[in-house]
């Protein structure tokens, strides 16, 4: 996966147009519409449904769709993930974008012709140098696809979907970091959960403070490895009791 072709945040293309991935959701959305008709399915009986990645989707789809609206969706489930709240900023689209076109040699060009020069790239390559230069490419806020968040104080002043939510999360999403990230659960150390912390807040130092302190009391009370203690924080704080 590449968020750069979804979410490439580019300052050439209008704010409305670098959603590109969330902008295709609700086109299928739409043409699902259309036609579900031709398979024997009812439009008015459509329910949308994500996981991880796919929840925020969802979340996001549900806090939008704001009556008078119409949802093209009847329900919603959304399944760890969300986009109401986040413990972790995710605002460095701009940043990736320059440095994805520093890397293409695309840069000292016009806006213009630097976007034209990332979309003539080799797609394997611009998946090449995001990858290993872990580059975050974030949707923005265009007030259609993605308002500024939190949600929270939309959801309670009934600003989103009026649709049934389902809401859950599996265990231990944390553990997934070993495989994500390619951790050594037998030698992970703090240096290694601080280096994870840095990357993942952009080196905000209260959330780094808070989440260490976290980590530290989960050893005490639960008797668990720091890595096991750092992954149940992670689910925690993420997943199942974010809050802003």
């Amino acid at each position: 996966m590449c968020l750069a072709f979804g979410f490439p945040g580019s300052p050439e293309l209008a704010v409305a147009e670098n959603n590109l991935g969330f902008l295709d959701q609700r086109l299928a959305l739409q043409w699902a519409q259309t036609n579900i008709h031709a398979f024997g399915g009812d439009p008015e009986k459509v329910t949308i449904a994500g996981e991880s990645s796919g929840a925020s989707s969802v979340d996001r789809l549900v806090n939008t769709f704001v009556p008078p609206l119409k949802a093209p969706f009847r329900a919603a489930g959304e399944s760890s993930g969300q986009a109401t709240l986040s413990a972790f900023p995710r605002n460095s689209g701009a940043a990736s974008w320059a440095a994805l076109v520093d890397a293409l040699n695309c840069i000292d060009k016009s806006t213009k012709e630097e976007l034209s020069c990332v979309q003539a790239a080799d797609a394997k390559a611009i998946r090449a140098i995001v990858n290993d230069n872990n580059l975050d490419f974030s949707p923005m806020n265009d007030g259609v696809t993605q308002i500024d968040l939190p949600y929270l104080s939309n959801r309670t002043a009934g600003d989103a979907a009026r649709v049934p939510l389902l809401i859950g999360s599996d265990a231990q999403e944390g553990n997934l970091l070993a495989f994500i990230y390619q951790v050594n659960i037998s030698t992970f150390a703090e240096a290694d959960l601080q280096d994870f912390l840095v990357a993942s807040t952009g080196g905000n130092e209260a959330l780094i403070e808070q989440f260490t302190d976290l980590v530290h009391l989960i050893m005490q009370t639960d008797g668990l490895s720091l890595f096991y203690a750092a992954a149940q924080a992670y689910t925690e704080l993420v997943y199942q009791c974010v809050c802003d």
